[in-house]
């Protein structure tokens, strides 16, 4: 009988690292403002914010440079101040290029170490409203205090919508993002008036949340109902081996004249991001075959973080007519 032996090779590593801070992402619906630092009882107060964007304009638009209240850390770099655009962006860039129609992201349009706070078109049917402005306010105490950047009730998108309440919240110490959905008098369900929530360092590195057709949800105008989406940052690791583990997975006799037969399966788990380690060898023997003159090859197969065996990715070279040790 002669059979061909697969032995099936699954570790689990990433390859590509871009940063040493990336972020985690979670969603808090109608769970008010986050931390509980903003008790301002409605969404759409502007009394006693400062203004970065005035109302009534024609054209999207970078606000003046801001001076960051605080010290602030975006993928673990400081940053000293920010410019805000009419239409859902905060970056840190010193001179930003402005980004119109949201795409996912990492994206090629939108400026290096940039926020997309629900990002989207700015208004097709300029111009803004009367009192539609981008605001700023600070709220809580060293080292605890977070910075609100606030669209209030600010007409975006492409078809408009005539009136939205959003916030990107910089909180000290901890360095999280968060982003406020707060005011939407309706429900925002159409692919063109969807956004973009993420950040974003260079073209190459961006943690984004959900997709570029995340749909705005209807909110009222107290800050109770406020979902939010925290983006919390995370210091990247070197990569480390935890563990390795061989089984066999399949137990079915094998059937003459066959090729690419499962035999067993090797897991390599790893922990960490940063210098990813390379596999150069596996060393197998077939000790215990009761007829090694069956078998006519040996071959690895990698499946990256898959455990369901599959052929598509040969790891190294094939072995003849394998006997003993072999690599």
């Amino acid at each position: 009988m002669k059979t061909k032996l697969l032995v099936l090779f699954t570790l689990c590593l990433s390859l590509n690292v871009f940063a040493q801070t990336s972020y985690n992402t979670s969603y808090f619906p109608n769970s008010g403002n986050p931390g509980g630092v903003n008790t301002e009882p409605t969404d759409n107060l502007t009394a006693g914010w400062g203004i970065l964007i005035a109302p009534a304009i024609s054209t999207n638009q970078w606000s003046a440079s801001f001076a960051l209240p605080f010290a602030f850390q975006f993928y673990g770099n400081p940053v000293t101040s920010l410019r805000a655009s009419a239409n859902g962006l905060v970056s840190f860039a010193a001179n930003p290029s402005l980004a119109d129609n949201n795409t996912d992201l990492p994206s090629g349009i939108l400026p290096d170490s940039t926020i997309a706070c629900f990002w989207d078109a700015f208004t097709n049917t300029p111009a803004t409203g009367n009192n539609d402005s981008v605001c700023w306010k600070v709220f809580g105490s060293a080292p605890n205090r977070q910075l609100w950047i606030k669209w209030a009730t600010f007409e975006s998108g492409s078809p408009s919508v005539s009136a939205v309440t959003y916030s990107c919240v910089l909180e000290e110490t901890t360095n999280n993002i968060y982003m406020v959905e707060s005011d939407f008098a309706v429900n925002i369900s159409t692919a063109l008036t969807s956004v973009t929530t993420g950040v974003q360092l260079n073209t190459s590195t961006a943690k984004q949340y959900d997709n570029k057709y995340r749909q705005r949800p209807a909110n009222a105008t107290t800050s109770a109902d406020n979902n939010y989406i925290l983006f919390s940052p995370f210091a990247l690791t070197n990569m480390a081996v935890s563990s390795a583990e061989c089984s066999q997975p399949v137990l079915n006799k094998i059937s003459k004249n066959t090729i690419n037969n499962p035999i067993i399966r090797v897991r390599v788990p790893a922990n960490g991001e940063l210098n990813a380690l390379a596999l150069t060898q596996l060393s197998f023997n077939t000790n215990g075959t009761f007829s090694t003159s069956d078998i006519t090859s040996a071959r690895v197969f990698y499946t990256g973080g898959d455990s369901t065996f599959n052929a598509l990715s040969q790891f190294g070279s094939a072995v003849s007519t394998p006997i003993g040790a072999f690599n």
